[in-house]
């Protein structure tokens, strides 16, 4: 017999209301999707850092801002890191 249990009670899935049936499903359903959600975010946060630590190398000291340390306040300066990345905007300093 599979039971459900919702605030500390138990109640016989087989014996559920067709609409409480469907509830439950549903719920099941998100649950799953979520699941799939967070495996794929794990997915593409690994390639993220696989693609950051690759970067270094490929960048050249042409690209390289000036010292990039006392750049005039009014250069556009772009940043990235491991944990935040804003690929395409700019900010002014």
């Amino acid at each position: 017999m599979a039971t459900l249990t919702i605030n500390d009670k138990q109640y016989d899935i087989d014996k559920l209301a067709p609409e409480a049936k469907a509830k439950l499903d549903s719920a099941r359903f998100c649950e799953q999707k979520i699941e799939q959600l967070e495996a794929e975010l794990a997915v593409v946060r690994t390639a993220k850092t696989v693609y950051l630590q690759a970067l270094p190398a490929l960048l050249s000291d042409e690209a390289l801002v000036a010292n990039s340390v006392g750049v005039d306040a009014g250069a556009e300066k772009q940043s990235a890191n491991a944990d935040s990345l804003n690929a395409g905007t700019t900010t002014k300093h």
